[in-house]
């Protein structure tokens, strides 16, 4: 019978309850990472799994220095773009490659981390690393590519301005970090992107997509050799295209803010919400464990502070939570709710405010019990967990912590300050940190429907040469 992966041994002791000091992150026989350095200086990991059928191949790139010199959306767009024309074939001819290779192409971003995932056979590791090896290198962002990318990204930033709670975060973190590429996220308005030509997105690509700013890593049933004289044949000629000349910085400073904070937002949405946001410390600073603990005790499921005051208490709102989005330099944690308006026993928006307020910096004057922190260190761990049970989760997992933490085996690392967050630790970290709140209210424009649907009738969007 195949061993269960360490993965999800863990998973299960967790649901059945399994005291926090008894929780181990992978058993002593667990492979760890095989890591070197390509001839290019592209730092690499290798996990030899024969329990997986499949492998995944994983690049994370750190986009920062191109952030900081693009409006906001480029990153997004590029990196839909990244398997069109290039070099050594056409987007036609690199699609048929990539539905050969299996098909499956996972891709994401955020301010500071790009990240490519291909899963396939094992059979296919070579057309598999072509491939990611033509999108790091060669690619041209070509008018269709880029048009259709483009297209695809406002797309989803429509989808994003009909979602309250969206708009919500988004207004957050412009309110918090303004300028600075901790306030954009991944979408933008159509009118943020209007006029974008082909050159802005190479520029971003060449910033971006350098050796030493790349991490590659392979997880499935593979060899070290095999893996790494594969990665050098494909990998020999990704040179840094950056030039000696750094572009015009376009992001700016954080907004100076002393205490509170506000923002009102009236838009297209169907329902009304409210978000409210903390700045924290970055993913790598020794307090982050104690601030992601302090987080998931407040907000995160129905055992939080946040669930347990709202929907069981005072029955407020049919979408209660929250989230920490770490980052290099910061970490932001989101309580929020969302409410419909419109019916006759609506909630105060005030009164929501007031008690996600109070659910949340309550634990300034009531600290923590032991059974919080068991439950709360659970939910992190096993969350973490699960989240890499897939080949495909574990390569990506691994390629970015070695760009946000600098090694490959940092989020191992991680794993264990988690479980020694004490109750102790976490109302420090409520002092450091539960201060300076920045509130987001959104609501419905007035005529707007459930739809949300606020729609005019436009050209489609297009890469201008």
């Amino acid at each position: 019978m195949m061993r269960a992966p360490a993965m999800v041994l863990v998973a299960l002791s967790l649901a059945m309850g399994a005291a926090v000091s008894a929780i181990s992150v992978g058993p002593e026989d667990s492979p760890g990472p095989i890591v070197f350095d390509t001839a290019r200086g592209v730092p690499c990991a290798v996990v030899a799994d024969g329990h997986s059928d499949l492998i995944a191949i994983s690049a994370a790139v750190r986009v920062r220095d191109a952030e900081l010199r693009a409006r906001p959306g480029v990153g997004g767009v590029v990196l839909r773009a990244i398997f069109g024309d290039g070099d050594n074939l056409s987007s036609d001819g690199m699609l048929r490659v990539i539905h050969r290779v299996g098909g499956r192409v996972d891709l994401s971003w955020s301010p500071d981390c790009a990240t490519i995932t291909i899963v396939t056979a094992p059979t296919m590791l070579r057309d598999a690393v072509w491939v990611l090896a033509q999108a790091l290198k060669n690619a041209e962002m070509d008018g269709p590519t880029s048009s259709r990318a483009l297209r695809e990204l406002l797309a989803l930033g429509a989808r994003t301005a009909a979602d309250p709670l969206n708009v919500a975060v988004d207004a957050v973190r412009a309110r918090m970090y303004g300028a600075d590429i901790y306030g954009r996220g991944e979408t933008v308005a159509r009118d943020g992107l209007a006029g974008l030509r082909r050159d802005e997105l190479l520029a971003y690509y060449r910033t971006a997509f350098r050796p030493t700013a790349t991490a590659i890593a392979v997880v499935g049933d593979i060899t070290l050799d095999q893996v790494r004289s594969t990665l050098e044949n494909n990998l020999i000629d990704y040179e840094d295209r950056s030039g000696t000349r750094p572009g015009r910085l376009v992001a700016g400073d954080r907004p100076e803010r002393t205490g509170p904070s506000r923002t009102d937002v009236v838009s297209g949405v169907s329902s009304a919400a409210l978000a409210v946001g903390y700045e924290g410390p970055g993913i790598g600073d020794p307090l982050y464990p104690s601030f992601r603990v302090m987080a998931a005790l407040l907000v995160e499921g129905k055992g939080s502070r946040l669930f347990r005051t709202l929907r069981d208490t005072q029955g407020i709102g049919y979408v209660v939570g929250g989230e920490v989005m770490p980052e290099i330099d910061t970490s932001t944690l989101l309580a929020y709710a969302e409410f419909d308006p419109s019916r006759e026993d609506a909630p105060d928006p005030a009164a929501v405010e007031r008690t996600i307020v109070e659910a949340v910096e309550g634990l300034l004057s009531t600290p923590p019990s032991e059974s919080e922190i068991t439950r709360a260190t659970r939910l992190v761990v096993g969350r973490r967990m699960l989240d890499r049970t897939r080949v495909s989760d574990r390569a990506a997992s691994l390629a970015r912590s070695r760009i946000m933490l600098g090694s490959f085996d940092a989020e191992a690392r991680l794993d264990q300050a988690l479980l020694k967050v004490t109750g102790d630790d976490v109302v420090d970290a409520a002092r450091r940190f539960l201060t300076k709140r920045c509130v987001a209210t959104v609501r419905p424009q007035v005529g707007v429907g459930r739809s949300g649907a606020l729609r005019t009738t436009e050209s489609e969007p297009t890469v201008s040469p």
